[in-house]
């Protein structure tokens, strides 16, 4: 079965990424102010973690809504991580408070 092919952009300071996903793989590059390039040369696990890390809880689902469930699945545990790490440097409590 072919699936449709998504595309996405995630854009922060001074750079920005572009995802595509297709049957045939993930393509991530990076663009900033002194060029591009690609991000993870060949490794399919590595792509994954870093689309859970920069891209946002809807762009994970429409991933899924498209039919890339185990890339989706993947990113969202990265994603999930990423979330609770933030919470976890937000509970720190500081001796002198």
């Amino acid at each position: 079965m072919n699936r449709e092919p998504c595309s996405f952009k995630v854009f922060l300071p001074g750079r920005h990424f572009c995802f595509s996903i297709s049957d045939s793989g993930i393509r991530i590059t990076g663009v900033c102010a002194l060029g591009a390039g690609t991000v993870g040369k060949g490794d399919d696990a590595y792509k994954v973690d870093f689309i859970g890390r920069y891209a946002s809880a809807s762009q994970i689902w429409e991933l899924r809504i498209k039919g890339y469930t185990e890339i989706a699945d993947g990113a969202y545990k990265a994603y999930k991580n990423r979330q609770d790490e933030r919470k976890s440097f937000s509970d720190v409590s500081y001796a002198n408070d």
